[in-house]
């Protein structure tokens, strides 16, 4: 598996949509993706804090075959994601959109309950902020933000990983890690056919 440390950078929206079609993109197993999950975050529900801390169980979202299981159920949810699946059929995608819709705020608040995302203000504009603590908490967050707001997807141009659409940065690529180790490659490739 090429470029990990971008596929599973918690810090690039979308990480959901990059673990879910990660297995599909790198031609390995589960196995091998739930071995590269631990390598990079121990556990899903590891205190990022505390790191001896024993997470909380929450049903259904412990292990990493049941958090993939979960990120390829939502991610679903979008054509183009269910597309790099092998998912076309429109019916299938509207079916697993509303099963989402049901699923996330449930896991949101099993998250939330287990003391795994912290609900703060913003002293600056008094809005509510969701800490994540774990990375399953950020991951509940991530999914629900990205079903409730519409995110746009895109595949970036240099490691192929899934990436949010923003504004504020080019869209072709998922990060200026990518970015930039595009633009060598172009100056490498450049400087040797001169």
């Amino acid at each position: 598996m090429e470029n990990l440390e971008t596929w599973l950078d918690d810090q690039i929206p979308g990480l959901f949509a990059r673990i879910a079609t990660l297995r599909d993109a790198s031609g390995t197993d589960d196995q091998t993706v739930c071995e590269a999950l631990t390598a990079m975050w121990n556990l899903p529900g590891s205190n990022r804090m505390d790191p001896s801390a024993t997470p909380p169980h929450i049903p259904g979202f412990n292990t990493w075959d049941e958090v993939i299981g979960i990120c390829r159920r939502v991610a679903i949810s979008w054509p183009v994601l269910a597309a790099s699946g092998g998912v076309d059929d429109d019916a299938t995608v509207r079916t697993y959109h509303a099963a989402a819709q049901r699923l996330l705020p449930d896991l949101v608040d099993a998250v939330i309950g287990a003391g795994e995302l912290r609900i703060g203000i913003d002293p600056s504009d008094l809005l509510y902020t969701a800490r994540p603590i774990t990375l399953r908490a950020h991951l509940a967050n991530e999914m629900l933000f990205a079903l409730r707001d519409g995110w746009r997807w895109m595949q970036c141009d240099h490691c192929g990983a899934w990436h949010r659409i923003q504004r504020t940065r080019d869209t072709s690529y998922c990060s200026n890690r990518c970015k930039t180790a595009a633009h060598r490659a172009r100056q490498t490739h450049k400087d040797a056919a001169q």
